[in-house]
């Protein structure tokens, strides 16, 4: 009986080794502005939407998208004349944006980075700001280790996006 138990044991042990990690998801919402003097129109732009992120732990590689949605700022009602009576003078659009196979760093202070990998980024669902870069940062403190996002936009995103990060938070934990 004894040795039939330290042979399910074993047995069961060496089926856990065998398995790789299990990859870690976070999801969550960017809810944040553009600032009024990098992006075309002049802006500011209201920068909201949803977001996941699948982190495998064995390649430290990520793939990570997101659906948003944006449009000038009350702030353009003031200076730039915009109708508040007209939404489509504010110029809503959406943005899905997918990044596959970006390398996971550890940032010194806590948290990760994700950078590099394919990424593709849609404007009302077509192509859109092809030659672009993102970098995504999850970090937080010492009681939720991973609360906030910023996605900061390079190359042609960055002069749509700004190249400020865009701020956003941790909703779902692994």
């Amino acid at each position: 009986m004894t040795r039939a138990i330290l042979v399910l044991v074993l047995t069961g042990s060496i089926g856990a080794l065998a398995q790789s990690p299990k990859p870690q998801s976070f999801m969550g919402l960017i809810n944040d502005y553009s600032p009024e003097t990098t992006v075309t129109p002049t802006g500011p732009w209201e920068v909201r939407g949803t977001w996941e992120l699948t982190v495998d732990v064995a390649s430290s590689t990520a793939n990570f998208s997101a659906e948003l949605n944006m449009e000038l700022s009350d702030y353009t009602l003031v200076c730039c004349g915009i109708d508040p009576d007209s939404p489509a003078e504010r110029l809503p659009h959406t943005h899905l944006i997918k990044l596959v196979g970006g390398q996971v760093t550890q940032l010194t202070g806590g948290g990760f980075e994700v950078s590099g990998g394919s990424l593709e980024i849609l404007k009302n669902g077509s192509p859109a700001l092809t030659s672009s870069t993102l970098t995504i940062d999850l970090t937080g403190g010492t009681t939720a280790a991973y609360s906030n996002i910023t996605l900061t936009f390079g190359g042609d995103a960055g002069g749509h996006f700004g190249t400020q990060p865009v701020n956003g938070f941790v909703e779902k934990l692994p």
